[in-house]
């Protein structure tokens, strides 16, 4: 709420910054409510002031307590606040429906996995007469209910922000407003959630921010443009596990926060957001943040089907961390990437503790958001690079040391086109989806509503520029492009290539490991000469080129298949 104190003014004095401060502050669908707006001089001072927001399901309510703002006789304003602010998040109560269809959903799935589990046994048990238990079902049904009491949603949660000797500056920057500031310490602690049953948790997390610096840079005609710039040394988040299912404590620190952002936009935010109508109006919006490092730790205990407890850790790092999103009325981007990383874990049913080491991982998507006739480009790339299980890992299927434990790699960059029948935010198939969440629903109603739930978009092309694994020896790797004359993805047209090496070495030394045994170690090469052929120029090396022809015949290496 602080940081996003960022109206365009006109002229920089108190007066100008409180006025618009609440222009600011309607635009983006806050209410506000002050017990007294006082001017003395160069100095305003607005008491208890209280913003709220709407939101489908939620309020908020933050108390910011009493917001002075001081002329400094250079032409700019100091924005001193409340040293503690406090809020409350309030949800709608859930209603005897949902909660009865949340345990039947829960009673079924029961019911199905002990079914499962009978249907398993039924090799290794004996037949038997005897009637089903009668007390069954409600046993099923109390569990079930309490499997929902450990995860219904919160009635309330209350919070509390405080700030240490914050220091903000309101000033001129050409035609636009300038608000810098710097904060040593920002504590962020959720004092209190009440669940929707009356049971409280106390504390249960604490964000702290050391450092935060940075500044934004408003439009000084309607706000509609907003540049930031920030960084903090470090984010300290310190959380508590403790249900009856589990009690723990985890805590996580990401050092060397950078972030930059701007946004534009035309019209104001509300409770009732049409992102679709907004992108259209010129939303667009850019932002980077990056890490350092994110290190992190959880150490808490489950209680398993017996009523025992067994003991979780998890530990993990990772390095050079930069997140990216991007969006306008044309596209949807999304990259998230990191650089060295580990991570260790101790979870129940596995005899010793398991891990891995990985070089970089990264994950690219980019969409097309406007509905339109012509074929718009996607894309998407995900990357593990050099993965490498630890020992302890290795040992419990391979302890004789049988099989390469070489660094295994999956690379899979796809692109294409599709043609986008509706917009990707359209608000009536949004407001569809979450129908579903009636618990009145009949299940012709329910079917109705997925049947009507297509996907946005039709696929015109796909490319798969390179969809490879490498593991234990092995690898894999794929290229070609496919399209869809017709706009029929199940009758492709076009030619996929694809490369096997070391196949057959690897299903050797998992023979003799023990891992698979003789007559399948036998068979897969007779499976995968169906669709491959050996490289005449390459030992233990297959290719394959597998063919879709129109009218949905499929040949590899010139043999029909389908």
């Amino acid at each position: 709420m602080i940081l996003s104190a960022s109206p365009a003014l006109a002229e920089i004095t108190p007066k100008s910054v409180w006025d618009n401060l609440n222009a600011y502050y309607d635009r983006y669908g806050l209410t506000v409510q002050t017990g007294a707006v006082e001017e003395a001089g160069d100095v305003l001072t607005v008491r208890d002031l209280v913003l709220s927001q709407k939101a489908e399901g939620s309020q908020t309510v933050i108390d910011m307590g009493n917001l002075i703002l001081s002329a400094t006789g250079d032409g700019a304003v100091k924005m001193n606040i409340a040293d503690v602010a406090t809020g409350i998040m309030t949800f709608d109560k859930v209603s005897e429906g949902e909660v009865e269809a949340a345990t039947d959903d829960a009673v079924e799935a029961d019911v199905e996995a002990e079914a499962a589990t009978d249907d398993a046994a039924t090799d290794t048990a004996p037949d038997t007469d005897a009637a089903p238990d009668a007390a069954a079902e409600p046993e099923d049904s109390a569990e079930a209910e309490d499997d929902y009491d450990d995860h219904q949603p919160p009635r309330q949660v209350n919070f509390e922000m405080r700030f240490t000797s914050d220091d903000i500056t309101v000033s001129e920057d050409g035609d636009a407003v300038l608000y810098a500031y710097l904060i040593p310490r920002t504590d962020f602690v959720v004092t209190e959630i009440e669940m929707q049953d009356g049971l409280t948790v106390s504390q249960p997390l604490r964000m702290t921010i050391e450092n935060l610096e940075g500044h934004d840079r408003v439009d000084s005609t309607d706000a509609s443009g907003l540049v930031q710039a920030l960084n903090a040394t470090s984010i300290a988040i310190d959380f508590k596990i403790d249900d009856e299912d589990a009690q723990g404590t985890g805590n996580f620190l990401l050092t060397g926060m950078t972030a930059d952002s701007k946004v534009s936009s035309t019209a104001g935010f509300g409770a009732d957001v049409d992102m679709a109508k907004m992108l259209q109006d010129g939303f667009s919006l850019a932002s980077d943040i990056a890490f350092s490092k994110i290190s992190g730790a959880i150490d808490m205990q489950t209680v398993d089907d017996e009523g025992q407890r067994q003991p979780v850790r998890i530990n993990m790092d990772s390095r050079d961390i930069k997140i990216g999103v991007g969006m306008d009325k044309t596209r949807l981007s999304y990259a998230v990437s990191s650089g060295p990383g580990s991570a260790d874990f101790t979870v129940p049913d596995v005899p010793v503790p398991v891990g891995y080491e990985l070089a970089a991982a990264s994950l690219k998507v980019e969409l097309p958001v406007s509905a339109g006739s012509d074929p718009q480009p996607f894309s998407f790339h995900y990357l593990l690079d050099q993965v490498v299980l630890k020992d302890q890992v290795w040992a419990i299927f391979d302890p004789n040391m049988a099989l390469p434990r070489d660094p295994a790699q999956l690379d899979i960059d796809v692109s294409g086109n599709v043609v986008m029948e509706r917009d990707l935010f359209d608000s009536e198939h949004m407001h569809r989806a979450e129908a579903l969440d009636d618990p009145d629903l009949t299940d012709e109603q329910r079917e109705a509503i997925i049947d009507e739930m297509s996907p946005p978009f039709t696929m015109a092309d796909l490319s798969l520029n390179n969809v490879a694994l490498a593991l234990m020896g092995a690898s894999a790797q794929f290229q070609g492009k496919l399209t869809t004359p017709d706009g029929d993805a199940s009758e492709p047209v076009g030619t996929i290539t694809g490369r096997f090496q070391g196949i057959q070495a690897l299903t050797q030394k998992l023979q003799a490991s023990g891992l698979i045994p003789a007559e399948q170690a036998a068979m897969l090469p007779m499976m995968l000469g169906m669709f491959a052929k050996p490289d005449p120029q390459a030992a233990d090396t297959m290719t394959t080129e597998i063919e879709f022809r129109e009218g949905g015949q499929v040949f590899a290496n010139g043999q029909q298949v389908r």
